[in-house]
């Protein structure tokens, strides 16, 4: 990442972190030495009860872990502690992804992500991923219907996401 837009991508990143709290306390920003020099040794996830579903922090750890092992290519391993407080998925829609395709769906994903030190345990930063995916369906007066699997697509850009923060 050259020079300008790592410069650019850390004022963004400190404008969003400096703006953000949330129940977890104010957000922690990772340090400048992480930014293109982090791997990933250990990723855990964690669903609240408010998540509402069994299988949600396994298909989020999964979808990390790959991102991570495709794009972190640095030399200082980092942990990430993952906790999710938010997922609305077509698992729990009334009629499934059928009634979604019909009447449209809204799929969201929010989570809190901790960096952590691999020898200490020592919190390195804290950041928010927010992932949300809407289409109209072929009933409703919004005509964006694309037939994707959206579950799949919000935790994909979740992982993408995460991941991303720290290259």
């Amino acid at each position: 990442m050259n020079k300008i837009m790592r410069n650019l991508f850390t004022v963004l990143a400190a404008v969003v972190l400096l703006s953000a709290c949330n129940k977890y306390g104010t957000i922690k920003p990772v340090q400048k030495d992480l930014f293109g020099n982090a791997t990933i040794r250990n990723v855990s996830v964690v669903a609240t009860g408010s998540t509402k579903s069994p299988s949600i922090a396994g298909k989020v750890k999964s979808a990390v872990e790959k991102e991570a092992k495709n794009e972190l290519k640095g030399n200082k391993q980092v942990d990430l502690k993952i906790t999710l407080d938010k997922w609305q998925g077509s698992e729990h829609a009334i009629g499934g992804s059928f009634a979604g395709k019909l009447l449209g769906s809204k799929t969201l994903l929010h989570g809190v992500i901790d960096t952590r030190d691999i020898k200490s345990d020592k919190l390195l930063g804290r950041y928010e991923i927010y992932s949300k995916h809407e289409e109209g369906g072929l009933l409703s007066a919004q005509k964006t219907v694309s037939f994707v699997d959206t579950d799949n697509f919000v935790i994909e850009q979740f992982a993408v996401s995460t991941v991303r923060f720290l290259e």
